[in-house]
């Protein structure tokens, strides 16, 4: 009787060392699961929104200081090329359909990083 219980503690010890363990690995995958979710789905998009702004904004003020100078007469509509540009996104709805993108990107994302998901 006293080799069965102590063979018991002994896998018990161990069954409790490996179940930790388990739950440690677990825990820190769904922690940087839940982290990498967060980073695509909340601070990408802002970074990209920034980053595409700053790009246009430069392009918009290049392409109009570049006009302006320039000695082409009859081509003075170029001071309101963001305006129009801007007019003209907001009629296709441009921001509408990329935000559309994004959202079903990051969902795709979301489904592809859950654990046992079908989508692979």
């Amino acid at each position: 009787m006293g080799i069965a219980a102590a063979v018991l503690a002994l896998i018990a010890y161990v069954g409790e060392g490996l179940a930790a363990l388990i739950a440690s690995r677990l825990l820190m995958f769904l922690a940087i699961k839940a982290i990498l979710l967060t980073l695509v789905s909340v601070i990408l998009p802002i970074i990209v929104n920034n980053i595409l702004q700053a790009f246009l904004d430069k392009a918009f003020d290049y392409v109009n200081t570049v006009v302006t100078t320039d000695t082409v007469s009859g081509f003075n509509g170029a001071m309101t090329f963001t305006g129009f540009f801007a007019w003209l996104l907001d009629c296709l709805q441009v921001q509408g359909c990329v935000s559309i993108i994004i959202s079903a990107f990051s969902i795709h994302l979301f489904l592809k990083m859950m654990p046992f998901s079908p989508f692979r």
